[in-house]
């Protein structure tokens, strides 16, 4: 996070293996405290168990994420009220917009339980590429909600969102670890969604699938954002444990760290 001075800090949420899925887990969850001792930087510590994945913000005070992970699957017993407070006093968020679902291969005991970086993404304030997919695929009426509270939806400083759907939604082609396959209905196939994506200097990366319409995929997202270079880096293996690019890479604000 970043404050009003410019300086930035890491705020450390609690981890427990996306729901104790995949103990044990206490050394992923020193992560935030080994990179601040690394930096020699303060380290702020909130109460709640939260994924980098499981939300996205505009940089101008509103966030994204999905009622499918933090409503039915992460610190059971908070409300809605509870998560916006939360997520103004730890990471200064003055609108939450919720969508109601993630990805429909998200779900079950290998899942990351629905995280909203597979399904919409801020570009810019006011700005929100939104996955959509052809009619004939399961998640077509997940996506049309999401798509209906975006469309509705206001920013932190009241601005009606843009939102951009991309409509190319890549499945991979392999398999999982051990042969696992958790995508009901889909043989191997396991989504990789473009909007998965990590911002760097002058740069955004993408997952690289070769998949049919990928370039249209790029090509849109390059107009979306002009001034950065477009990236693809292969997303087959993660794909399988329920993400991609933006769940095992985060960005870090630019500024000075704060002691």
């Amino acid at each position: 996070m970043r404050d009003g001075a410019g300086r930035v800090a890491p705020v450390r949420f609690r981890f427990d293996a996306w729901g104790q899925k995949f103990p044990p887990w206490d050394r992923d969850a020193e992560v935030p405290r080994r990179i601040a001792e690394a930096w020699g930087c303060r380290l702020f510590e909130a109460p709640l168990v939260l994924e980098g994945g499981a939300f996205n913000t505009d940089g101008d005070g509103t966030l994204l994420t999905t009622e499918q992970c933090l409503l039915h699957h992460r610190n059971l017993g908070l409300s809605r009220r509870d998560y916006e407070q939360a997520f103004h006093d730890w990471l200064g968020i003055e609108k939450v917009i919720w969508l109601p679902f993630g990805l429909l291969e998200d779900s079950g005991p290998l899942s990351t339980d629905g995280h909203v970086d597979d399904v919409a993404q801020f570009v810019a304030p006011g700005v929100v590429l939104a996955q959509s997919c052809p009619p004939d695929n399961a998640n077509a009426s997940r996506f049309q909600e999401n798509l209906d509270v975006l469309r509705a939806a206001t920013d932190a400083r009241g601005r009606r969102l843009e939102v951009v759907e991309l409509p190319q939604l890549p499945y991979t082609q392999g398999v999982g670890l051990g042969g696992d396959v958790r995508a009901p209905g889909s043989g191997t196939h396991m989504p990789a969604p473009y909007v998965n994506m990590v911002f760097a200097n002058g740069a955004v990366f993408l997952p690289r699938l070769g998949a049919e319409q990928e370039d249209e995929a790029y090509e849109l997202i390059g107009r979306l954002l002009p001034d950065r270079r477009v990236i693809g880096l292969p997303t087959e293996l993660s794909a399988f444990g329920g993400g991609g690019l933006g769940c095992i890479t985060q960005h870090v604000p630019a500024g000075e760290l704060l002691i």
